[in-house]
């Protein structure tokens, strides 16, 4: 599925960032507890559960790495079963939902996205769950329902440059040229300058496009 797998760079420094300050969040946290009794008890128990769900994550990444289809589902389903209250449940998601969608299992891979979108401790990963979601409906023909699934984004500001991608990709399959090149615009000027590959692949969709209508002069 064209661009589906393009926000795993983003899951990745999601990724990246948690495992240099998971600790100080779960202990800000603690800190901020404090005053209510028993924290020392509460930050414990949240650390090891953290290290239990890091430990269980990468055991996901390492089946997923073998290839291994069946046990990396399981495992990712023991993740968002048991430590549903930590970001790897997020992660573990995403996953399975990745795997469903390459086994073309579109119905699984939904409801893990809506698990994502409900369920996940970030609001970046909560959008991305969004943003993926609506690539599995738009990739069924329900154009429509990714469209108002998009619309109905509570949390702005994150991955927009990839939100006005998929909104540009709902439109050209809608077959609305001009709302499609609007979006891919938007998409490009919110482009990080790093993104090259990306930058590429939007000036292709824009020239897919075809020439703009020329502008009639004003009277």
């Amino acid at each position: 599925m064209e661009g589906y797998v393009s926000e795993q760079e983003q899951v990745e420094v999601l990724k990246k960032w948690w495992r240099e300050n998971g600790s100080s969040v779960i202990l800000g946290i603690a800190v901020g507890l404090a005053g209510l009794g028993g924290w020392r008890y509460w930050e414990t128990r949240t650390q090891n559960v953290a290290m239990q769900a890091s430990s269980a994550y990468e055991q996901l990444l390492g089946e997923v790495q073998k290839n291994d289809n069946k046990a990396a589902i399981a495992q990712g389903e023991a993740i968002v079963s048991n430590f549903a209250s930590t970001p790897y449940a997020g992660l573990a998601a995403l996953e399975i939902a990745r795997i469903k969608v390459e086994n073309g299992d579109a119905t699984a891979a939904r409801a893990h996205l809506q698990w994502v979108m409900d369920n996940a401790k970030t609001s970046q990963m909560q959008r991305i769950g969004r943003l993926r979601l609506a690539r599995v409906l738009l990739a069924g023909g329900d154009t429509d329902g990714a469209l108002s699934l998009l619309r109905a984004d509570p949390e702005p500001g994150a991955f927009d440059s990839e939100y006005q991608e998929v909104m540009g990709d709902i439109y050209q399959a809608k077959g609305d040229v001009e709302q499609a090149r609007s979006a891919y615009t938007k998409a490009q000027e919110m482009l990080d300058p790093t993104e090259t590959q990306r930058a590429a692949i939007l000036q292709m969709k824009v020239a897919d496009l075809g020439t703009a209508p020329a502008q009639e002069p004003a009277p």
